[in-house]
């Protein structure tokens, strides 16, 4: 059975160790086991390693918390570009309503600007008319002044009524056709005057006031068909000006010539 100290011998003891402290040592390894001599290295090390966790877990938790604020502001602009793409599709919308609005009103406008140039078109054509028709006035009741010269003299109009007869005579002798006969009273002007040899011959008109092509071509045509009926006949063209497609064919059908009132008479007017 083990001994027990008495409080004074342990005083002693206390003493003693006090007087030689290397046997303090000594004392502790063999009252403590390794394991508990080894304790406090070991919570010196595990408080290091929670030291060591509590840094990383602060800075875990400070890179948490930023990416929280990235995260933040991540969200603000994804919202700001949300906004400006809703406010993009309005302004796109009321852009493409505005350009449909533009293509209506030019459309719309272009529809006018060919009414425009319909209207002005037949108001040209109407001018040209006009013009012609007041020629045609002026040439008729001043069928001498123009036609006159000295390659013809004694100049008349011929009434309509009168070239009438002389075609519907040739109708009945079977010479001229109905259509003929037509196409010669669409005529403008027929003349009557005396050439330089003293026969008698006439002017087939067509009156103008800007000469081309086509009135060169009705004055040959319808000069030919009036020579039907037994006259001695000259295409004639007469207007304000002429071009020179119709200068040059009227050259070359010895068709007289009348602009802005001068005569230009063709060598030999008179064909067989």
């Amino acid at each position: 059975m083990a001994k027990s100290f008495t409080a004074q011998e342990f005083r002693d003891f206390m003493d003693v160790l006090d007087q030689h402290p290397e046997w303090r040592e000594e004392l502790r390894r063999a009252v403590l086991t390794e394991r508990l001599l080894d304790l406090p290295d070991i919570v010196h090390q595990l408080a290091e390693a929670q030291w060591h966790a509590e840094r990383r877990l602060t800075r875990l938790e400070d890179a948490v918390v930023q990416l929280a604020e990235a995260q933040q502001r991540t969200e603000m602009q994804v919202a700001q570009l949300v906004e400006a793409h809703r406010r993009a599709e309005e302004r796109l919308t009321r852009l493409e309503e505005t350009v449909q609005e533009l293509i209506r009103t030019v459309a719309q406008l272009s529809i006018k600007v060919d009414t425009l140039v319909d209207v002005q078109k037949h108001m040209l054509e109407d001018l040209g008319k006009l013009k012609g028709d007041m020629k045609e006035i002026r040439y008729r009741d001043k069928a001498p002044a123009y036609f006159g010269s000295p390659s013809f003299r004694r100049v008349r109009a011929v009434p309509d009524h009168q070239v009438a007869d002389w075609l519907e005579d040739a109708i009945e002798r079977g010479e001229v056709t109905w259509e003929e006969r037509k196409a010669v009273m669409s005529a403008d002007l027929v003349v009557r005057g005396i050439l330089p040899d003293g026969e008698e011959a006439y002017l087939l008109v067509e009156i103008s006031w800007g000469i081309g092509v086509e009135d060169v071509r009705r004055a040959v045509e319808r000069a030919d068909i009036l020579r039907k009926v037994g006259k001695r006949v000259i295409p004639t063209v007469a207007g304000h000006w002429m071009t020179e497609d119709a200068r040059a064919m009227a050259e070359s059908y010895r068709v007289v010539q009348i602009t802005d009132g001068y005569t230009l008479w063709p060598e030999n007017p008179v064909r067989s």
